[in-house]
């Protein structure tokens, strides 16, 4: 018995291993032929906060504002290896680690065996990887969305722990200060980091007392368990005003969309897009005419029915709340009270927008699912749910592990423009978002290629992940590049002609134009 026992947990150790290496290979060998400008916010701040050295940057015009962001987690490697992809991927693989190492935290201190802790790790990494855009947003970028199921992740296991250790005096101050600091570092990410995880672990905490008609709701454990909560919630209001004022001087408008009402015209148009977002951002993509019986069509028929799953796990579990252990509750609770501060971002807000602002409800519900099949295990009558569940999820699992290898032609012409300036020598230039600080870090920073936007052939330096210092005279540099799709220079030279035709050189490639200036377009 004892040997069978061993063989369990060194195949859900080895199960959890090959997992966790299947999402770092991703991210080390696959992950640059999917990395486009998107990717680079993390590497950008980084640098910033190099450069200004301080937590954020004054000269830098940031997408968002996080103080305790991914960032900080990117500057070591950005010191060693500059803007590179080489830094890029170090820093990936460690919030990765990091990332398992929660998810395994989370599971200890649930008092979950091996086997249960596997299929959490397992299901939940490569369920987060079962789309180019949950790569992207998950394993490709350090953003609130993946902070904050990281924050919750840790801060779930710091509640549950000091909620055990209560009567422990010894450990309990411990544990306390431990969450103060964890509440307080989270809180000065502000609305996002909220939203995602301060309301949400506390809410749940409170609420699975609040509803608990079993006990008096001010025993004298109970009070025990209020105060702990109090003190999590005054450290995240300190750490909030202290997030306003560092970020108040800074910029962070596409984080805007969570706190920005949409035209209450737009508020039925916008719930109507939940279900395609929803089926998206988990792989399925359908196209109009396609046969359920392809093989394209069974893949998507499968997504889609597990994308639906993971909806109503959730709902399901609300009718076994009675029965459910305390973790489950609060997992449950949480999931929900995050569903539904995102929804009234999304159906009243700008969150319908894109797809990926959903991420993090995939990510709770992946989390509740798996805890909702340790409570099915522990019941010799539902048993048989949780290994047909549980088979589902291998299916789906087996599916995301075969789709970690991307098209390897994506970057291609990228690619090709980096190696062409290269060979032009020419290091130093502008384009417009989607060819420029992707080329930065994919050139290892080789060629410095900064944002610009451009309107009607007319051009002017881009505010949106980008640094003023970067359109001044760079030293060094003699010859500045401007790299334009074909249609933009054509765009360009029908309405300043003028200007297309004071290049130095011109130089056509694939479906670019590269245009060689003697000096700064911008100091001209």
């Amino acid at each position: 018995m004892k040997r069978k026992s061993n063989i369990i947990t060194l195949g859900s150790l080895l199960l959890m291993i090959i997992a966790t290496g299947l999402v770092l290979y991703y991210i080390i060998a696959y992950s640059k032929y999917e990395f486009h400008a998107d990717f680079t916010d993390t590497i950008m701040w980084a640098e910033a906060s190099i450069d200004a050295r301080g937590f954020l940057n004054p000269d830098f015009y940031y997408a968002a504002s996080l103080p305790f962001g991914g960032h900080l987690i990117m500057i070591p490697f950005v010191l060693l290896f500059d803007v590179s992809l080489t830094a890029h991927i170090l820093g990936m693989v460690t919030f990765t680690l990091l990332f398992v190492f929660a998810l395994v935290l989370l599971g200890r201190v649930m008092r979950w065996n091996m086997p249960m802790i596997a299929l959490l790790v397992t299901s939940t990494l490569l369920i987060l990887s079962l789309s180019a855009k949950l790569r992207e947003i998950y394993w490709g970028h350090i953003i609130y969305y993946s902070l904050g199921i990281l924050f919750m992740l840790i801060g779930l296991a710091l509640i549950f722990k000091t909620i055990s250790e209560l009567n422990n005096h010894k450990h309990k101050l411990k544990l306390y200060i431990l969450s103060a600091i964890w509440f307080f570092l989270c809180s000065t990410n502000l609305l996002q980091s909220l939203i995602i995880f301060i309301i949400p672990a506390i809410g749940s905490a409170f609420l699975v007392r609040f509803i608990e008609v079993d006990e008096p709701l001010f025993s004298k454990r109970n009070l025990a368990y209020y105060q702990y909560l109090l003190v999590c919630l005054l450290a995240s209001c300190f750490g909030f005003i202290v997030g306003q004022i560092i970020t108040q001087d800074f910029g962070g408008t596409y984080a805007d969309a969570y706190s920005t009402f949409s035209a209450p015209s737009d508020w039925i148009n916008n719930l109507h897009k939940f279900l395609i977002h929803w089926t998206s951002l988990l792989g399925a993509d359908v196209n109009d005419g396609e046969l359920f019986s392809s093989k394209t069509g069974v893949l998507n028929l499968i997504k889609i029915s597990f994308s639906l799953m993971l909806l109503v796990l959730p709902i399901v579990m609300i009718k076994s709340y009675r029965n459910l252990p305390y973790y489950q509750k609060v997992l449950l609770l949480y999931h929900w009270i995050m569903t539904g501060l995102i929804m009234i971002g999304y159906i009243f807000g700008r969150l319908s927008a894109a797809n990926w602002r959903l991420s993090p409800i995939v990510a709770t519900a992946v989390i509740t699912s798996i805890s909702y099949l340790q409570y099915l295990f522990k019941d010799r009558k539902l048993q048989r749910w949780g290994y047909t569940l549980t088979s589902i999820f291998v299916v789906i699992i087996y599916i995301s592990a075969s789709s970690l290898k991307p098209n390897l032609n994506q970057n291609s012409d990228i690619r090709s423009v980096i190696n062409l300036l290269e060979e032009e020598k020419l290091t130093y230039g502008y384009a417009t978002f989607w060819h420029a600080n992707n080329i930065t870090v994919l050139s290892n920073a080789k060629i410095k290629s900064r944002c610009i936007e451009l309107q009607s052939g007319n051009y002017k330096a881009c505010t949106y992940q980008t640094n003023k210092n970067w359109y001044k005279d760079q030293p060094n540099h003699d010859n500045y590049f401007l790299l334009l799709t074909k249609d933009e220079y054509n765009t360009l030279k029908i309405n300043n002609s003028n200007f297309a035709n004071s290049a130095l050189k011109k130089i056509d490639h694939e479906n670019y134009v590269i245009l060689v200036f003697e000096n700064n377009i911008f100091t001209d």
